[in-house]
């Protein structure tokens, strides 16, 4: 009853409140998601270490690509993988002239020698006795393994934050 008339009603400060709340929280959402979706990466590891040797920045369904000969039948091998939040990995597709890549896979290839699936993968192990084929291409950016890594030396790969 005493109060001076330029205090706001009971009613138009929980409005005022509410607006502030939802904008507060937009703007946190906004901001924060735009930067956690930067903030992932491709991160590679020595198999016996655990020494990161490298990152390669990823963004959510944006295609990874593995590209190597395959050691056992000397044939070329694309799989492309993506990232899916939280911190998932899947692989997509599998590309190879090879049959008998297939047959090692246990996979069946349409008649342009590819696969397509949707298989959740947990860390990527990888050991080879020659690296100089092995790359993989994140964005823009391409990581020839035979750069960070020593031939007969085993390599791990998983998405990680940026900065762990």
């Amino acid at each position: 009853r005493f109060l001076p008339e330029c205090i706001l009603s009971k009613k138009a400060a929980v409005t005022l409140y509410i607006r502030a709340f939802i904008t507060i929280l937009f703007l946190i959402l906004l901001f924060c998601g735009c930067s956690a979706r930067q903030n992932q990466c491709l991160v590679f590891s020595g198999g016996e270490s655990g020494k990161v040797m490298a990152r390669l920045p990823v963004h959510p369904y944006e295609p990874i690509t593995l590209e190597f000969i395959n050691s056992i039948y000397r044939a070329p091998v694309r799989e492309t993988l993506i990232f899916e939040p939280p911190e998932n990995l899947y692989i997509v597709t599998v590309e190879s002239p090879s049959q008998d890549v297939f047959r090692y896979y246990g996979l069946e290839p349409d008649p342009a020698g590819k696969v397509t699936l949707h298989r959740k993968v947990e860390k990527v192990r990888l050991r080879s006795s020659d690296y100089s084929n092995h790359r993989i291409k994140a964005g823009n950016l391409t990581l020839n393994l035979k750069e960070v890594v020593s031939d007969g030396e085993s390599v791990i790969f998983d998405v990680k934050d940026c900065i762990d």
